[in-house]
């Protein structure tokens, strides 16, 4: 069983270029005259998107070996892990191109930060699941 499938897939991704503040401010000179002065501050964009890495490992295989089974592989079980997570930097910070996920999610040693991936048909939830769950698991199934 051994070997790593890597997939590769091309994703846009919608960038904040950050703003500039910008004031004008009217003050009256000593003499009178009315002068104008505009100050700009530049405003950094916030980081907005956080990736998760994951990878989806074999953990177990059951086996027939008494022959009564027309599968000789009855089931498989995969459990995910958590490999790191990092922010995408904003604006302009980024170049298109391609990104390693997996080296750059390995590279800050934060793996015990991510939560491990669950299937949710076979794990009992305690509570139903909220709107944004409810969204994001029907779109994992289609």
């Amino acid at each position: 069983m051994g070997g790593t499938i890597w997939i590769v897939q091309p994703v846009t991704i919608e960038r904040d270029a950050g703003a500039d503040r910008v004031q004008q401010i009217e003050t009256y000179t000593p003499d009178g005259a009315l002068t104008t002065r505009t100050v700009t501050i530049p405003i950094p964009p916030p980081p907005r998107y956080e990736l998760v890495v994951h990878e989806w490992r074999l953990q177990s295989v059951a086996i027939d070996r008494t022959g009564k089974s027309p599968n000789v592989i009855e089931e498989t079980n995969f459990q995910g892990r958590g490999l790191g997570r990092f922010e995408l930097p904003p604006g302009d910070a980024v170049t298109s191109g391609t990104l390693d996920v997996v080296a750059t999610a390995l590279s800050p040693g934060n793996a015990g930060a991510v939560s491990p991936i669950i299937d949710q048909n076979q794990t009992p939830r305690t509570k139903p699941p909220s709107s944004l769950e409810q969204i994001l698991l029907q779109q994992q199934r289609r």
